[in-house]
């Protein structure tokens, strides 16, 4: 079987300095669930994977193959202020021709909130939509115009209903989907885990909250902060605050204003070693939410053996079981957090069992050959429907 997943894709470790685009270029995000369908994908070596990857920091059309898997980085050139206005046709115009070319069984668009369902669905092969985030969800959260808001919004829904078959990572994101769809062509398949955060080791130190994420208002970094003060920590007790985003700066006065700064540190964006070393250091991870459909960040402290802290929003309940692998809370209860954040800072042999139960769920939930598995078997599934149905065209005749 050929299988092309149309994607964002880090290019760093992939090309060479000289054909990457000044640092100031945006990267492609790290899409960890991505790299552990691959590694399932390799190790089950049954298909032909290409990896389709729209660039911004590519300067030039590169293949690049590792562990038998074909990476293509395609040039990005529009600039990111016309998204969506574009409607994404840039993307589609070079990438469609290109993939049509390499005839592969099924195309893979990750995500509706980028072009890249649009490109497997409009061109014309078998398309699966692989639901990450959800734009209906998190658009109030956002500060967007009307008009953009609507613009969005169709796209999603048209992706939702035109794609052969969807994939979503849990429950809740396939009754979403199934609002616009035949829910018989939805399948649920959780996302697999990265090998290098079942090493993860707990190293000695000071009890240590910490939050991985965008700081933005729809992650709520301004949640945690505010309970982390108002369970009066003790003097030892730290929160480290991993990423960057738009209310970096009204975190920092946020922290100086509550009189906590000696206790929580923020590191800015960390490449995966970075996040690793954070893992191993923590002694939970805390992730408060106003929205979120199956966030990678929480399969990864589970195999690092962290117990996590998460909002009952979304798709985070059927992530944490909560007194079993974790702790959850309702959306923007400051005083809910403080108290789970109290708990858990004094209480580091439950820290040890919850984590400990949520890394042995993720290795029987999340197992990456296992997830390829089910991706294979149902895109064997959809390409099977698809060629029954009337009217259906082979790949020779829709390029004609």
């Amino acid at each position: 079987m050929k299988i092309a997943l149309v994607t964002s894709y880090p290019t760093a470790g992939f090309l060479p300095e000289a054909l990457r685009r000044p640092k100031h270029a945006r990267e492609e995000h790290a899409t960890p669930w991505v790299r552990a369908l691959c590694q399932g994908f390799a190790a089950r070596d049954e298909a032909e994977v290409t990896v389709w990857v729209y660039s911004r920091t590519a300067r030039q059309r590169v293949e690049v193959v590792r562990d038998r898997i074909r990476y293509v980085f395609v040039p990005k050139h529009e600039p990111l202020r016309t998204t969506p206005y574009h409607f994404h046709v840039p993307q589609q115009l070079l990438m469609i021709p290109q993939l049509r070319r390499s005839r592969p069984d099924v195309v893979v668009g990750f995500g509706t909130e980028g072009g890249h369902a649009l490109t497997a669905i409009r061109s014309g092969l078998v398309s699966i939509l692989f639901i990450q985030g959800i734009l209906e969800k998190l658009l109030p959260f956002c500060a967007f115009g009307r008009w953009p808001v609507r613009i969005m919004q169709r796209l999603e829904h048209w992706s939702v209903r035109a794609a052969d078959g969807v994939v979503a990572e849990n429950g809740f994101a396939a009754a979403w989907a199934a609002a616009y769809r035949d829910a018989a062509s939805i399948r649920v398949i959780p996302h697999g885990y990265n090998d290098e955060f079942l090493g993860v080791r707990r190293e000695a130190g000071p009890p240590r909250a910490l939050f991985i994420g965008t700081l933005n208002n729809i992650k709520a970094p301004d949640v945690l902060i505010r309970a982390f003060a108002a369970c009066q920590p003790a003097r030892d007790w730290q929160l480290v605050l991993v990423g960057d985003g738009p209310i970096k700066d009204e975190c920092v006065a946020l922290i100086h204003q509550l009189g906590v700064d000696r206790q929580v540190a923020m590191t800015g964006h960390l490449d995966r070693a970075g996040v690793l070393q954070q893992m191993a250091r923590a002694t939970f991870l805390v992730l408060p939410s106003r929205m979120d459909t199956a966030p990678n960040v929480i399969t990864e402290a589970h195999a690092a053996g962290l117990p996590v802290i998460a909002s009952a929003t979304g798709g985070l309940p059927e992530m944490v079981a909560d007194g079993s692998d974790g702790c959850l809370v309702s959306v923007d209860d400051v005083a809910g957090l403080s108290a789970r954040l109290k708990d858990l800072f004094a209480h580091p042999e439950a820290c040890a069992r919850l984590g400990q139960a949520g890394r042995q769920k993720i290795r029987r939930l999340n197992d990456p050959v296992r997830v390829a598995a089910e991706h294979v078997r149902f895109y064997r599934e959809i390409i099977a429907r698809r060629r029954t149905e009337p009217g259906a065209a082979s790949t020779s005749e829709q390029e004609q």
